[in-house]
């Protein structure tokens, strides 16, 4: 076999040795560190008590012939709904 060499088995039982011992510290640590609590949420009764304006969100167009983005843009520009 071209490029291989032999490792020792002293190293071999090194590195297995360094991984399982990294295994067990995070298990250990992950037993040690509970997840955190879910937080709990409440809406306020000032949010709820003010009633929300209407606005209008969206208006309807029908393209005509010969209408593209820009004539259409160009209609709407002078209200609130320009980009």
């Amino acid at each position: 076999m071209i490029g291989f060499k032999r490792v020792s088995f002293k190293y071999v039982m090194i590195i297995f040795l360094i991984f399982v011992g990294f295994i067990l510290l995070v298990n250990i640590d992950l037993k040690n560190n509970p997840e955190l609590p879910i937080e709990d949420v409440f809406e306020s009764e000032e949010i709820n008590s003010t009633p929300l304006e209407q606005t209008k969100t969206y208006q309807m167009h029908e393209v005509q012939d010969g209408e593209n983005l820009s004539i259409i843009f160009e209609e709407f520009k002078g209200t609130e709904y320009s980009l």
